[in-house]
This record gives structure tokens, C-alpha cells and sequence, in this order.
């Protein structure tokens, strides 16, 4: 089992960052590590780092949503914020009672919103104090400090409270850059997004010289992602046609198109079965939407995956249909499978399907979709030349090529 170590007091001491002092000491700051692609394209660079070189400690900020941790490399250092020490946020002076009191009496009288934003005014600040002091009292510094996330106020308590030589920031997605985190940008040494199309898209929305940023592309591992894939055997009905999605079952991911694509699909007379991995607010509402357009038998929900691969392995063709995304690695972990992929003409899938010449791009529309997947099932031409263009790509080079990234990242060579 995983170990780490978890901050309940403010005693927890870094013990295997203090003795690897010849290393180049590295802090990566996230807000979980729960089954999304932040926490996936993390273990994908920690499984490739060189230990001997690198001395990393994962910094995990909510300890409730540690799905994934059992992927971690188990030379890296994991240290949790304990649920109790977030409790002090309030429970340790006048002011943090007062200000609980007056949100519950907020909430009771359905100003929700109110009560959030005087929620979030307190506690972010008070947070980061409390937490900070794990870090001053242990008297760590680092070479590398990098905020892997922008969720709630991660890039500012990095800056704030975590001494380094070098301090970067990670952009999974432009549109979760809130105002307050969008001010902290320019004190980052450089900006890290996770695809060349979203590096060129934060250029033009923030078109300040000061900020430096910085192009460093997520990647999936070939052969980690084949091994798990080869874990389990999933039983298809060769003689119809296998489709799969995988992703949270929210209105970003575009699910609800789908619903019109299969039933479009089903109009054609195409035998199918479709396979939606992933949880999410939408479940019941999407549930509901197949019962009604009498779906059961085609359509499948179903839930998170630990380890999805399996079920990506066992398809024919991997349909991605969301309404945005930077650099989805599911599309990667399809293509590392050697699956045809149909996308949505995202950021993300623009330049991964662009930049392997592979998978078909389509606008956000049910008619597209349903008429890349009915010309995929029916056109053997097409469909292996798609296959053949997936079999080439060449997977240790971009192995290499992610690493050696990492590596003048870290070294401050870019």
C-alpha cells in the first residue's frame, strides 16, 4: 500500500527531502488525486523522472479524493493536508467562528451565493497561513516549486508560502484561470501549458511580455498503458460495431450530443454497442435521456474505472465529444491503444489528431459525429488506412522527447 506522509499538526517533518540534498529538489503542488487527467498526466511525467537526479515531493491539498495515488512512482515523497488541520481555518479564533456562524445563518436563508463568496474571501488566505507553516517550521526550500493546478488558490500559495529557486505554473485549460489567478501569472518564472495549440491561445489572451510562457505537452506512456489495458478482458460482440467514451459525466464533455448520435446511428439500421466510462452530475440526467430515445440496449453507462484500458482496448472506434479541452489524454491513451479516434474540434483534439496526421476532427454536432462513425463501420478502405497512420506513431521518441522537456524545465534551460 501507498505511504505518505499526512499533515495533521504542523510538526510533519519532509524527512526524505532533507537527506537528498545533492538532488534537484522538487515540489509539486495539486488539489487531489482523483480520476481526472491532472492526476493522470502527473503520474505519467513521475513514473518517467530519474530518482538519482530528482528529488520530488507531491504536495496533495485535500486528502478526501486520493483515487489514483497507488499509480505513483514510490520514490516520490507524498505529503496530504489532513481534513482536522482545515477545521482550524475557523475553529481557532474569534474571527474564523464569527465568519462560520454568519455563512450558516446565510445558507439558512437560501443566500448561498453570499455566503460563498465571504466563504472563499476568509478562508483562502487563512488556508494558506495555516498550511504555509508546515513548510516554514521544517525550514524547506526547493529548486523547483510548481503549482500543477489552478484549482481554488493553488498558483498564489505557491508563491506565497513555498520557498524555491524556480516557481512554474501548469495550464490545463485556459477557461480555469480565475481573475485572482490570472493576476498571479507574471510572478511565475515561466507558464507551462499542456499542448502547443493552448501555449499559442494564452499568448493571445494574456499578451503581456512579462509572462513567460512555456509549451510542454502532456504525453501517455505506450507501454504502461498497454499493460493495464491487458489486465482484464472485456468481452465485444465482434460481429457489431464497439464504441467507447471515457470521461466525467459532465456538460463540458458534450455527452448529451451523443444521445443524438446514437440515435441517429440506430435510425441508420448500424448494429452498435457504446460503452460511456466516467461518473459525474450528469449520470441521472443522461440515464434518463437513453430511456427515453429507448437506448438501453446500445448505450451503456458505466461509472469510473480505476483502470479504464481494458474497456478503451476492447472498442473500435474512440469517440471524443467535448465542448472543450486543452490536451485530453484519453485521446492519447486511445491512440497508444491503437484505436481510431473521432474528436470534436477542441484545442486539445485539434493538435493531438493534428500532430499524428490520424483520427477524424468534427464540429460539436450529432450529424458530424454519426457520419464519421457510420463511414468508419461501413468503409473498410478508410478505416485501415486510419489504422495504419495510429500503428506508426512513434511512442518511444515521444517518451523521450516528454522527458527531456521535463528535464530543461527543471533546469531552467526553457
Amino acid at each position: 500500500m501507498k505511504t505518505y506522509n499526512t499533515i495533521n499538526n504542523i510538526s510533519c517533518v519532509d524527512n526524505k527531502h532533507q537527506k537528498s540534498t545533492r538532488k534537484i529538489s522538487v515540489v509539486v503542488v495539486t488539489a487531489d488525486f482523483g480520476m481526472g487527467g491532472i492526476s493522470k498526466s502527473l503520474i505519467e511525467w513521475l513514473n518517467l523522472v530519474d530518482y538519482k537526479k530528482y528529488d520530488i515531493t507531491l504536495y496533495i491539498r485535500r486528502n478526501d479524493t486520493l483515487d489514483l495515488l497507488s499509480f505513483v512512482n514510490n520514490n516520490v515523497n507524498i505529503v496530504t493536508v489532513d481534513s482536522e488541520l482545515k477545521k482550524q481555518v475557523y475553529d481557532d479564533s474569534f474571527v474564523g467562528k464569527t465568519i462560520k456562524l454568519i455563512c450558516t445563518i446565510l445558507r439558512k436563508f437560501n443566500k448561498k451565493y453570499l455566503a460563498k463568496q465571504i466563504y472563499r474571501w476568509y478562508k483562502y488566505p487563512r488556508q494558506r497561513e495555516i498550511e504555509g507553516e508546515y513548510f516554514k517550521k521544517n525550514k524547506l526550500s526547493y529548486d523547483t516549486a510548481i503549482a500543477y493546478s489552478t484549482a481554488d488558490d493553488i498558483p498564489i500559495f505557491v508563491l506565497e508560502q513555498i520557498k524555491a529557486s524556480r516557481k512554474y505554473l501548469f495550464i490545463h485549460q485556459s477557461t480555469s484561470i480565475s481573475k485572482q489567478n490570472q493576476k498571479s501569472l507574471s510572478h511565475f518564472d515561466g507558464v507551462v501549458a499542456v499542448s502547443d495549440n493552448l501555449c499559442e491561445q494564452l499568448k493571445k489572451e494574456f499578451p503581456n511580455k512579462q509572462i513567460n510562457f512555456i509549451s510542454l505537452p502532456n504525453y501517455v506512456s505506450h507501454s504502461r498503458v498497454t499493460k493495464l489495458a491487458n489486465e482484464v478482458t472485456v468481452y465485444t460482440d465482434k460481429s457489431i460495431l464497439n464504441l467507447a467514451t471515457c470521461g466525467r459525466l459532465v456538460e463540458v464533455k458534450g455527452y448529451d450530443i451523443l444521445l443524438e448520435t446514437a440515435e441517429k446511428l440506430k435510425k441508420k439500421g448500424l448494429n452498435f454497442i457504446w460503452n460511456w466510462i466516467g461518473d459525474g452530475s450528469e449520470r441521472k440526467k443522461l440515464e434518463d435521456g437513453i430511456k427515453s430515445k429507448k437506448l438501453e440496449k446500445e448505450v451503456h453507462i458505466l461509472g469510473e474505472k480505476i483502470n479504464p484500458y481494458p474497456y478503451i482496448k476492447s472498442c473500435d472506434i474512440y469517440v471524443q465529444p467535448s465542448k472543450a479541452e486543452a490536451s485530453p489524454l484519453t485521446i492519447f491513451e486511445a491512440l497508444s491503444l491503437g484505436k481510431v479516434v473521432i474528436s470534436t474540434k477542441t484545442v486539445g483534439g485539434k493538435y493531438i489528431l493534428t500532430k499524428y496526421n490520424c483520427g477524424k476532427l468534427v464540429d460539436f454536432s450529432s450529424d458530424e459525429i454519426a457520419e464519421k462513425i457510420f463511414e468508419l463501420a461501413t468503409n473498410p478502405k478508410v478505416s485501415l488506412t486510419e489504422q495504419k497512420k495510429v500503428k506508426d506513431i512513434d511512442w518511444l521518441k515521444e517518451e523521450n522527447e516528454y522527458r527531456d522537456n521535463w528535464d530543461k524545465l527543471l533546469s531552467g534551460k526553457i
